[in-house]
């Protein structure tokens, strides 16, 4: 979650900078550490030793490589993962931001960063968009004003960026409570479908006995 952007000024740029270095650092060390290891293994192993202690030497000498190959991995993603949204962040800065109207399905809390929000459009798209906690402010107290209550439906219309998929702003904000469409709503019967059920009833009192 500390690789969310909550916005794209510089602060949050740089704290996504500081975030990354937190990150890589310590799984650099560990790759160079487990490299050192594994190499030092069988380095000082005599020719004369058994071959299962040599073979068992091998083994963790593999798994050391193989560990550290997988955090030099990791750490060489989240190096290539930051940079690109740094670049997206600094590309939207020289474009204008879009406006969308879409309804609310769920919203990521995290300590550091921004915060996820899944939304749904109107036309039927599903978007994962990022926010500060300012922004998402009017989310996140409707949703603690409501929890537990009624079930309702949000709709919101974000302006957001749309290659950093950050959002700007939340300018509206609609709540629609769901049992109210079920209470007390009546849907006109069909005219076919009323002249089809006067001819049935009309049969069945014809069938009768007199």
């Amino acid at each position: 979650m500390g690789l969310c952007l909550a916005g794209i000024d510089d602060d949050e740029l740089q704290r996504l900078r500081f975030r990354r270095l937190r990150m890589i650092s310590p799984l650099a060390g560990g790759a160079v550490i487990l490299a050192v290891l594994g190499g030092g293994l069988t380095a000082g192993l005599p020719k004369g030793m058994a071959s299962a202690t040599r073979g068992l030497a091998t083994t963790l000498q593999i798994g050391s490589y193989i560990m550290a190959g997988v955090l030099s991995l990791i750490a060489l993603v989240t190096l290539l993962y930051t940079r690109a949204i740094v670049r997206r962040a600094q590309r939207d800065r020289a474009t204008d931001p879009f406006a969308r109207r879409a309804t609310f399905r769920g919203l990521i809390r995290a300590r550091e960063g921004g915060w996820p929000v899944r939304l749904r459009c109107d036309d039927g798209r599903w978007l994962w968009l990022t926010g500060s906690r300012q922004v998402l402010a009017p989310i996140q107290g409707r949703l603690a004003h409501d929890e537990g209550k009624r079930p309702y439906r949000l709709t919101v219309a974000v302006v957001h960026h749309p290659r950093s998929r950050v959002i700007k702003e939340i300018s509206g904000l609609k709540i629609e409570a769901l049992d109210r469409a079920w209470v007390g709503s009546t849907v006109p019967e069909p005219a076919g479908l009323t002249l089809a059920s006067a001819a049935l009833g009309a049969t069945r009192r014809a069938r009768l006995p007199q």
